[in-house]
């Protein structure tokens, strides 16, 4: 069985050089001088279906000193999933993608590592969430997407959520594209 990869069809159904389509299992060669030195932004690279890099605990805290910024979004989920999460979900999608943390707390503007009380329970009740059409519109999300990590001794949740491809657009929140 041939395998299907998410991703735009510019980056990997075509040879840029040669300007020839290729077949639909042809993966593409990273550069040689193509390295990861932010792994928050390889979505943008449109390397995200060659690379299934999991973020670190080292990462983690460093995108926690760093706080929110554009593709990156702390959420507290000591208490379950927060209502606030489909937002950022559906505004990463149709956007360039980014990366959710849950069991980050904001106090004072600076953020800290809580961690979350059960992370397998909280991934499944995403999961269910996520593909719940009364949720959000579409699921563009693998298994590779959504992991937890042990950092400073409690869990932390990744959630990475890549650019949703033109069809796939505009990603929303509950049953209707105008509420």
């Amino acid at each position: 069985m041939p395998q299907v990869y998410h991703t735009r069809a510019r980056d990997c159904h075509r040879n840029v050089t040669a300007q020839k389509p290729l077949p639909l299992c042809h993966t593409p060669t990273r550069p040689q001088n193509f390295t990861f030195q932010n792994p928050r932004l390889h979505w943008a690279r449109g390397w995200d279906i060659l690379i299934s890099v999991k973020l670190t605990a080292r990462q983690i805290e460093r995108l926690v000193k760093q706080g929110e910024v554009v593709h990156t979004e702390c959420k507290d989920a000591s208490g379950g999933l927060p209502d606030s999460l489909w937002e950022s979900y559906s505004s990463f999608a149709n956007t360039d993608g980014g990366v959710i943390l849950l069991g980050v707390k904001e106090v004072d503007r600076k953020f800290s590592i809580v961690g979350v009380p059960k992370a397998s329970t909280l991934i499944k009740r995403f999961w269910d969430g996520v593909n719940n059409r009364e949720k959000v519109s579409v699921n563009i999300l693998f298994d590779r997407h959504v992991y937890s990590v042990k950092c400073r001794g409690r869990d932390v949740v990744v959630i990475e959520i890549p650019r949703a491809d033109r069809r796939e657009r505009p990603v929303y929140v509950g049953r209707d594209v105008f509420n």
